[in-house]
């Protein structure tokens, strides 16, 4: 039989790397937001400090203050963009 602290041991070390792989993972993707943020301001003929604007304004914060990692909701980002750069060449 296997000795109960060591098999607690285990577990806890499994855990903290699945916390780091995910953690890793998520972290990559929202730096991946900054990288795309020039080619959607010229793909989309507006300025990258709006486009940065709208990205922030799109961020969610971790899931009940502490789970996760911020994110960004990016079907809602784009529907805004749509929205707002409507608007611009209606003016």
């Amino acid at each position: 039989m296997k000795n109960p602290v060591m098999f607690v041991v285990e577990v806890c070390c499994v855990f903290t790397i699945l916390l780091l792989i995910r953690s890793i993972a998520q972290g990559s993707a929202n730096i991946g937001f900054e990288f795309q943020i020039p080619r959607v301001a010229r793909e989309r003929n507006t300025s990258e400090e709006k486009i940065r604007q709208l990205v922030q304004a799109h961020t969610e914060g971790r899931q009940f203050g502490f789970l996760g990692e911020p994110r960004v909701n990016v079907l809602e980002l784009n529907l805004d963009l749509d929205r707002v750069l409507k608007l611009e060449e209606s003016r």
